[in-house]
């Protein structure tokens, strides 16, 4: 209720007013705008300490009974009152069924965000389902690709058929069809038929420096020209013993 005379002040006026507050009973000062925004807002005459805790009411009435729904929407067992909360950056602190006891701000859950650990594991998810789906459409492109450079040609071209732990069919213009994980293949390996020739090559002396040793020990080689590597076990060999 105002006590001073405002005559004919306009809304947006400075000037200061004496009223009494329609909930405390108490007086107060205030200026003449101030005075009609807060009787617009809350339909009564509030000192500044009613007002603050009107606002505050309002703000726990809005919000609160939203926080309650969202925690049993997702099972979450809410630790705090309603008397605790102030505003939007007020912390709430729940027991999630997965991860035990968590603590966040008022606007993450009007946002609808779940508890944080939640939240990374579906993202991570999500982000891992999402980036493999991308790949694996690729995955044809990339072998065929390798194949060409490495003189290969690809037997199977589904490209819908092709995962990263599957096999595929592939021929090498020296051993033929063959048969590899497309994991390994990106990863560089190739065709192991060739790998062991290679590595053979790598290992392997002249027939007559097989052929010097043997004859240095005693022996004598009956198939020198089929020597292929020191650890394949095709060469017939005279025991220098017993013949």
């Amino acid at each position: 209720m105002i006590i001073t005379d405002v005559g004919n002040l306009c809304e947006s006026s400075k000037k200061g007013i004496d009223a009494i507050c329609d909930i405390c009973g108490g007086k107060y000062t205030v200026q003449y705008r101030t005075y009609v925004s807060r009787h617009k807002q809350y339909e009564a005459d509030l000192c500044e300490n009613c007002c603050e805790e009107e606002k505050l009411n309002q703000i726990r009435d809005n919000h609160y009974p939203r926080i309650q729904k969202f925690c049993q929407e997702h099972r979450y067992n809410l630790l705090t009152q309603r008397e605790e909360i102030f505003n939007n950056q007020s912390s709430i602190t729940y027991i999630c069924p997965l991860h035990g006891e968590q603590t966040t701000k008022v606007t993450n859950i009007l946002q609808g965000k779940l508890c944080y650990k939640c939240s990374r594991q579906i993202a991570g998810v999500n982000k891992w389902k999402h980036g493999k789906e991308q790949r694996e459409a690729t995955l044809y492109d990339k072998v065929l690709a390798e194949c060409t450079n490495a003189g290969y040609t690809l037997l199977d071209t589904d490209s819908s058929d092709y995962k990263y732990h599957q096999f595929f069919n592939y021929s090498c213009p020296t051993h033929g069809k063959q048969q590899m994980k497309i994991g390994n293949f990106l990863a560089g390996k190739r065709c192991p038929e060739c790998a062991r020739d290679k590595l053979s090559e790598k290992f392997r002396k002249s027939p007559e420096q097989v052929e010097v040793e043997v004859i240095e020990l005693g022996g004598r080689i009956y198939n020198p020209n089929e020597y292929v590597n020191q650890y394949e076990k095709n060469l017939r060999i005279a025991c220098p013993i017993c013949g």
